[in-house]
């Protein structure tokens, strides 16, 4: 599986490009998960809230015809994606839509995404109704998004780096992040304000229950833990050493801490460990997990039979 990704996190930030060579270097993680309920060969694509697009670009190299969208305000970030696409060489229709209006027939799609967007959704049921209008009959919706109530759920950890800061009054992160001094390259502390204030606080619960209140079911789910990134390059860095059998380079990569952390990020990487089997944990994990990925299935139609 491609961990690249992971080294590219601390340089995101830096230009679009960054960015959404970012995007594109993450795209195989999902896409290895997703493909197990869909060929996507072939079949159209709604992606919502694409960003820079560096996912539908992807997709649309393993063969789909992608549509992928977002609001009014990311217009400009959409020419981003569109040159991304040409780059690569594909074709995707980038527009600008209203996730509670889309502008699209009913079952129109094989499949919709949502990559980190739900949490953001001013209306979610609204706009989870009108994906299940444009899906097709057995089609699949996958969507992820970040646990609010979790350790880094406050989308503030580009700055703030402390695990469940979010959660202390708004006032406090407001001082925090409006310091002019926060900036890395495209990002401020003021934009992560913004963002952070459009966060609806979702969780699992509430989600679950829309899709059931819409008809729809959930096929796959899976849970994903809470770790900072210095966590997340040792822990690879041990498992990829462990499945070359080299007991020796891995106890050496193990006990080479300074190799990964420093004394702040250790201490944070040692929290989140100690915490980490509770992400598994029913309606605890919303506190303890990183984010939740889910398959969701609209059901076929049902004829009545005429006597």
């Amino acid at each position: 599986m491609n961990r690249e990704w992971i080294k590219m996190v601390p340089e995101r930030w830096k230009s679009r490009k960054h960015y959404v060579d970012f995007q594109y270097k993450f795209a195989p993680d999902l896409f290895s998960f997703y493909r197990r309920y869909i060929d996507f060969k072939n079949k159209k694509i709604l992606e919502i809230g694409c960003g820079m697009g560096g996912f539908s670009v992807f997709l649309a190299q393993k063969g789909a015809r992608v549509v992928g969208v977002d609001s009014e305000l990311y217009n400009k970030i959409l020419n981003t994606a569109k040159k991304f696409a040409k780059l690569k060489g594909v074709k995707v229709d980038f527009k600008v839509v209203n996730a509670q209006e889309l502008k699209f027939v009913d079952e129109s799609f094989d499949a919709l995404v949502m990559n980190s967007v739900v949490e953001h959704l001013e209306k979610p049921f609204k706009v989870l109704s009108e994906c299940k209008r444009v899906l097709k009959p057995e089609g699949m919706l996958f969507v992820n998004f970040p646990l609010f109530y979790g350790p880094f759920g406050g989308h503030i950890d580009d700055f703030i780096k402390i695990p469940w800061y979010h959660l202390l009054p708004h006032r406090m992160v407001k001082q925090k992040l409006t310091n002019k001094k926060l900036k890395k390259g495209l990002l401020t502390g003021e934009n992560v304000m913004k963002v952070y204030n459009t966060l609806n606080r979702i969780t699992i619960f509430n989600f679950k229950n829309y899709i059931k209140r819409l008809g729809l079911i959930v096929v796959a789910y899976k849970i994903s833990p809470s770790m900072n990134t210095e966590g997340v390059r040792y822990l690879r860095s041990v498992q990829n050493i462990l499945r070359k059998k080299s007991l020796r380079k891995a106890l050496k990569t193990i006990f080479n801490l300074g190799d990964f952390f420093n004394l702040y990020s250790f201490v944070n990487f040692m929290i989140l460990l100690t915490f980490l089997p509770l992400a598994y944990l029913p309606y605890i994990n919303e506190f303890f997990a990183g984010a939740v990925t889910m398959v969701i299935e609209k059901p076929a139609k049902r004829f009545k039979k005429l006597t």
